[in-house]
C-alpha cells in the first residue's frame, strides 16, 4: 500500500510538480481504496513519516508530498526507495518504542550537544515528577464572537487532557497594555492552539489581527504550535464570515500560514474538540514540556542541595578540560561549491521532448551570496527541507539567468535538487559562525531542524545589504 503510495506522488510530481498537498479523497479516487483502506494508509504514512506535514482528524486527513518525492528513479519499482525513507532516521543504538526511550532518558532529549561521558546524577536523588501529577498550560487563540461554541468544546477537551486553558476571553480589552500581558501569558505557556474558520478579526493599530500577533509570537517563542482550520468556511453562516475582500483576503493569507505549520483540519464544535483532544495527547507524549507542578511535589531542601553541588563538582571539571584549538571558518568572501543536480536541455537546438538529461554539475558561490539566497527562509524559522527547496529553485533561476545569457534566446526552463546533507553542511558552518541558530523538535520517530538567523546573523545580514560609502 506504501508503496501505490510514492507511486501515486511519483506520477503526480511528473504531471503537476508544483502541487504538494493531498486529501485522503485523492488516494481513496486515484489508488481505488475502500474507506477502511485509506484508513490504514493514513496510519502508515503518519507511523513511517512519509510526509513533509499535514493533519490527522478523526474523519480524514491529509498530507503534504515528502521532499524525497523529487528523487524517486523516474520508472520502475519503489520498493528500495521506500525501504530506504522508512528507515532514513533509524539508528541501531536509539531505542524504537516510546517506553524504551522513556527508560533509557526520561528526562533529556535525544539530541543533547553537551552531555559529559559517564557523568550521571547520583539514583538517589529523586530528579522526576511523575508525568501524571503535571499539569500543562495551552494557550487557546482564535477570533472569539464567532467561535463561542467551539471554543466551548475546546476548553473541555483541554481540562478532560488535564491541561490549563487560557485564552483572549480572559483579556477582553484589545490594547497595548493588554497585548503586554497576552503575551507574557504566552511566553509562559507549554502550547499553543490556533483555531481559524471564516473570520480575520479585530486588527491592531499596525494592521495585522490579534489572533495572527499571537500566532505568530508564538512561532517566534519556539512554543509547540497545533492548527485546527475550518474544512468548509463557506458553509458557516454569514454573520460568521468576513464581510469584505480585505477581510478575505487576510483571513486566507493567515490560514495558509498556519496551515504550514502541524495542521488538522474540523467541520464542527465537537469534531474539533475531539481533534484537539487527539493532538494535544499526541504532543503531551512526543514533544513533551515542562508543565507545571504542586509545591508538595517538588524535591526537598537536602535533595536540592546534593544536586546542586553535582553541578558545581561538573562545572568544575569542565574548566579543567583543554580548550580544543581555534578552528577557522570560511569568510562571507570565500567561495563554496556545491554539487547540484540538474533536470537540463543537452541542446536547445534539438526537437523538445528529445533533449532531456539528468546531469550533475559543480557550482560555485561566496558565502555571502549563499546566505542572501536563502535570507527569507532564515528570516523565519524554517525547517531543513524547507531551505533546502529553497536553495534548489534559487540556484535554478540563477542557472536559467546564465543560460539566457549564453544562449542569447530564451532557453527552456529546468529543475535542480540539491542532497540534504549539503544543505545541513552549509547551515552548520554557517552556525559555526554564530549567523544562525537550530532548534531541534524530537517527535518520537524522527527528529526534524529548523533554523533561523541569530541577532548576530540579523547584524550580518544588515551589513550585507547596506549601502557602502564611496568614501
Amino acid at each position: 500500500m506504501l508503496t501505490r503510495y510514492l507511486e501515486f506522488l511519483r506520477k503526480q510530481y511528473k504531471e503537476a510538480p508544483e502541487r504538494l498537498s493531498f486529501s485522503d479523497k485523492d488516494f481513496r479516487d486515484g489508488l481505488g481504496l475502500s474507506d477502511e483502506q485509506v484508513k490504514i494508509l493514513g496510519e502508515l504514512v503518519r507511523m513511517g513519516r512519509l510526509w513533509s506535514g499535514g493533519g490527522h482528524g478523526p474523519e480524514s486527513w491529509n498530507v503534504q508530498a515528502p521532499d524525497e518525492v523529487e528523487d524517486l528513479p523516474e520508472k520502475g519499482s519503489l520498493d528500495q526507495a521506500l525501504e530506504g525513507m522508512l528507515f532514513r532516521w533509524f539508528q541501531a543504538s536509539r531505542p524504537v518504542s516510546i517506553e524504551e526511550r522513556q527508560r533509557q532518558s526520561p528526562a533529556t532529549s535525544f539530541f543533547d550537544p553537551l552531555k559529559i561521558n559517564a557523568e550521571v546524577v547520583p539514583s538517589d536523588i529523586p530528579i522526576t515528577v511523575d508525568a501524571l501529577k503535571r499539569r500543562y498550560q495551552v494557550f487557546v487563540s482564535s477570533t472569539y464572537e464567532d467561535l463561542k461554541e467551539e471554543r466551548q468544546h475546546v476548553l473541555q477537551a483541554l481540562l478532560e487532557t488535564k491541561c490549563i486553558p487560557l485564552g483572549m476571553e480572559l483579556f477582553p480589552a484589545a490594547s497595548v497594555e493588554q497585548w503586554q500581558l497576552i503575551r507574557r501569558v504566552i511566553e509562559e505557556c507549554d502550547y499553543y492552539i490556533v483555531i481559524v474558520a471564516g473570520r480575520y478579526g479585530s486588527l491592531s493599530e499596525s494592521g495585522v489581527g490579534y489572533t495572527e500577533m499571537e500566532f505568530d509570537y508564538a512561532v517566534s517563542m519556539g512554543k509547540p504550535v497545533i492548527g485546527f482550520y475550518h474544512k468548509n468556511p463557506d458553509s458557516l453562516p454569514g454573520s460568521k464570515l468576513e464581510k469584505t475582500d480585505a477581510g478575505r483576503e487576510r483571513l486566507k493569507a493567515f490560514a495558509d500560514k498556519v496551515k504550514k505549520k502541524l495542521c488538522r483540519p474540523w467541520n464542527s464544535p465537537a469534531e474539533l474538540g475531539s481533534a484537539v483532544k487527539s493532538a494535544v495527547l499526541h504532543e503531551l507524549e512526543f514533544n513533551p514540556r515542562p508543565g507545571w507542578i504542586r509545591a508538595d511535589a517538588v524535591l526537598d531542601s537536602d535533595a536540592v542541595e546534593k544536586l546542586k553541588q553535582k553541578i558545581a563538582d561538573l562545572e568544575e571539571r569542565l574548566k579543567k578540560r583543554k580548550v580544543p584549538p581555534t578552528t577557522t571558518f570560511p569568510d562571507g568572501a570565500e567561495s563554496v561549491v556545491l554539487n547540484i543536480a540538474v533536470h537540463d536541455y543537452v541542446d536547445p537546438e534539438l526537437p523538445e521532448g528529445k533533449t532531456w538529461q539528468d546531469i550533475e554539475i559543480e557550482y560555485k558561490i561566496t558565502w555571502d551570496k549563499l546566505l542572501l539566497l536563502v535570507k527569507d527562509e532564515l528570516l523565519q524559522e524554517t525547517s531543513l527541507s524547507g531551505i533546502r527547496k529553497a536553495v534548489a529553485s534559487h540556484l535554478a533561476k540563477h542557472l536559467y539567468s546564465e543560460r539566457l545569457q549564453n544562449f542569447g534566446k530564451k532557453y527552456p526552463e529546468f529543475k535542480c535538487s540539491i542532497a540534504l546533507s549539503q544543505v545541513d553542511v552549509v547551515l552548520k558552518t554557517l552556525m559555526a559562525r554564530k549567523l544562525v541558530t537550530l532548534r531541534v523538535v524530537d517527535n518520537g520517530f524522527d527528529q526534524e531542524t529548523f533554523w533561523k538567523f541569530t541577532p548576530k546573523g540579523l547584524q550580518y545580514l544588515a551589513e550585507l545589504q547596506a549601502v557602502r560609502s564611496s568614501g
